[in-house]
């Protein structure tokens, strides 16, 4: 079974370079520019994991990261911050 990675990025171009190489090693890559963004996002699909920038619009990756993984969302996934 295929699995799902949220990449959760404001720069388009950083964003892309990993959606290539993630989508080259056959996961399925989803995006997202902003915090609130990515919430949305990850409740409509349940990711298997999360990559998120720390400095992040609207909702910054330290936030995001304490929604999903202490299951405030119904669903804990892990989370990796860069």
């Amino acid at each position: 079974m295929q699995k799902t990675i949220l990449i959760v990025d404001f720069e388009q171009e950083s964003s892309e370079e990993l959606r290539q190489i993630l989508q080259s090693e056959d996961f399925l890559v989803l995006t997202a520019a902003d915090g609130h963004q990515a919430l949305a996002v990850f409740e409509a699909a349940k990711p298997d994991l999360v990559l998120t920038e720390a400095l992040l619009p609207k909702l910054n990756g330290f936030e995001l990261c304490k929604k999903i993984t202490n299951g405030e969302l119904q669903e804990v996934r892990p989370v990796i911050m860069y």
